[in-house]
């Protein structure tokens, strides 16, 4: 398969296959991302995927690293929980602060 195609598929899979992606995952929680530069960014996210899915999200969709940190209600967000279990929930906007260390 050639890099090309491979690439198509990925983003096929990522982006646009999300009622299969609500059928898996389920509930979707809206998440408005306090990003490092002081800008917001609000997107929509699975409540079950996980942390680190999250932190892949914004490394893809807004060149962050994948070693940035999420702070939610004054604590910071761990790479194996699910974002359902991390406390975000659906029905709200959950603000998500983003911090890069350098």
């Amino acid at each position: 398969m050639s890099a090309v195609c491979a690439q198509f598929l990925l983003f096929h899979l990522f982006f646009q296959c999300e009622e299969f992606e609500e059928h898996k995952w389920g509930v979707r929680c809206q998440v408005c991302f306090r990003l490092p530069d002081g800008a917001d960014w609000v997107t929509e996210l699975p409540r079950a995927q996980t942390v680190e899915y999250a932190v892949a999200v914004l490394h893809r969709r807004k060149e962050l690293p994948l070693s940035a940190v999420l702070i939610f209600e004054g604590r910071r967000l761990l790479a194996p929980l699910s974002l359902c279990d991390s406390g975000l929930e659906p029905g709200q906007t959950n603000l998500v602060a983003v911090e890069v260390q350098e």
